[in-house]
């Protein structure tokens, strides 16, 4: 790896009497961070998995709509459908980073559990929006169509990409940023239609988010 030739150079200068010891520790704290960020750089099938799941969650729920006039929205499981695909990409994107960066920065389960309580907090308030939007007078149309379609990939992709920022990861910034765009989009669709389109404008993102990051990792 990169940083381990790095360390060897470092080493190697120092043996030779022309480093200042300030100089050294300044060179392993950059190749550790330099190395933490290739570490923390998600492999490209995680991004295909994610469009898989993205496709058969919201491609289900849109099948279990189209039908219905009036519009009440995906009822009974299918309501489970999302929340369950996307926290299991979640867990599954956790435990990658957990295992490949505990030799970096230690136990990280304190920090994986944090998230985790975070997006699950999430989800409850989003689906107790739900309730006051029908204590309002909100139509199914907007609560469990608009809404429910478009919430949680706001919710994600807002965190997915501050996250990213925070590890220079552009790429990943880049495809959360976009995530939220077609979710923002599909509330122009009809109810129904809210559910196919982002099923299928969030695949396509994640699609393009794998194909660069085999292009870098090429390069």
């Amino acid at each position: 790896m990169n940083g381990t030739a790095d360390i060897d150079r470092t080493v190697i200068t120092d043996e030779e009497g022309g480093l200042d010891p300030r100089q050294a520790a300044e060179l392993l704290k950059q190749t550790e961070a330099r190395t933490k960020r290739e570490f923390d750089f998600a492999p490209p099938w995680l991004s295909l998995f994610g469009a898989g799941l993205l496709l058969i969650a919201y491609g289900g729920l849109y099948m279990a709509a189209r039908d219905e006039h009036p519009y009440k929205g995906p009822h009974g499981a299918w309501l489970l459908v999302v929340p369950v695909v996307i926290v299991s990409s979640v867990t599954v994107r956790l435990r990658l980073f957990d295992k490949v960066s505990s030799g970096l920065t230690g136990p990280t389960q304190l920090r994986i559990h944090a998230t985790s309580a975070t997006i699950v907090l999430g989800f409850i308030c989003i689906y107790t929006f739900d309730a006051a939007l029908r204590h309002a007078g909100a139509s199914y149309s907007i609560v469990y169509g608009v809404f429910d379609s478009a919430a949680p990939i706001l919710l994600l992709g807002a965190m997915g990409a501050a996250n990213a920022a925070w590890r220079q990861d552009w790429v990943t910034m880049g495809s959360a940023m976009g995530l939220m765009a077609v979710a923002t989009g599909a509330a122009f669709a009809s109810p129904a239609g809210s559910w196919a389109v982002i099923g299928i404008g969030g695949c396509v993102v994640l699609l393009a988010n794998a194909a660069v990051k085999v292009g870098l990792q090429r390069r």
